[in-house]
């Protein structure tokens, strides 16, 4: 754990919790979260359940003890039309129909040494093919790779060519702290439209007591457009013209107007 540390891994817990009833739940995630602060002066955000089993009483359980995110499910990896839109969008947790501060992330498979069968041993292509259906789709990207195996030279150039892959296609890497932080965050941005003209016009507000980076809106429009006091971070040609894909960043509290005229 310490040669981890010093290397600047990301840690999260990790317990068996199905099967067990609350209390036990408790006492187990409890002792989690001190031993980890206790023992490596760590502050766990994040938590993975023994083999995505769970039931609803631990995200009651990880939300009081203040839990950012919870990895909760594995995605089979995407091929032909099957798993592809909306399965990989982390999303805030509910308890009995209340929404709470839990974020709940999706990994995608395979997992090494556990090959699908549509592309048996090639992890690459299949990992590559979760980037591509996750670009389209707008959602997010996490595997889950055991650091035991991927120092093998089989699996090792697969994970590289991966890596390489998604950096030629674009993609911004980060922890899933900071995915589960920004949707958070997101929860607290509020946007009104309106239309006159050629013109759209966003008017975005952040109730956050922290600044918000990188809320992004997207926007279709038949031809190309200006806009002011936003960003343009990407366009992208559809059936019907192009669409936008536009940024602000947002000072606690701040509302931003937004113009996009179209040209």
């Amino acid at each position: 754990m310490k040669r981890l540390l010093e290397q600047g891994a990301y840690i999260i817990g990790y317990e068996r919790v199905k099967g067990y009833n609350t209390t036990f739940q408790e006492y187990k995630v409890e002792n989690m979260v001190e031993n980890a602060q206790r023992c490596y002066k760590i502050d766990l955000k994040g938590f993975m359940p023994e083999g995505f089993r769970y039931n609803l009483s631990i995200v009651k359980i990880l939300n009081e003890q203040n839990l950012t995110f919870m990895v909760s499910k594995k995605v089979l990896p995407a091929f032909d039309i099957y798993f592809h839109e909306g399965l990989r969008h982390p999303q805030m947790a509910y308890y009995h129909g209340e929404k709470t501060n839990l974020v709940l992330l999706p990994i995608s498979g395979p997992e090494i040494s556990r090959p699908f069968y549509v592309y048996g041993e090639d992890y690459e292509g299949a990992w590559k093919a979760v980037i591509d259906s996750v670009i389209e789709n707008e959602d997010v990207c996490i595997f889950l790779w055991d650091s035991e195996k991927t120092s093998k030279p089989e699996y090792m150039g697969q994970i590289l060519n991966t890596i390489e892959y998604a950096k030629e296609k674009g993609m911004n890497f980060t922890t899933p702290y900071e995915i589960s932080q920004h949707l958070r965050r997101l929860e607290n941005v509020n946007v009104t439209v309106t239309r006159k003209d050629e013109r759209i016009y966003l008017s975005v507000k952040n109730n956050n007591n922290e600044a918000v980076k990188g809320v992004t809106f997207k926007i279709s429009l038949s031809g190309d457009c200006r806009v002011e006091n936003g960003k343009i971070e990407r366009v992208v040609k559809t059936s019907q013209g192009k669409a936008y894909y536009i940024s602000v960043d947002l000072m606690p509290k701040e509302v931003k107007k937004v113009t996009i005229k179209e040209m």
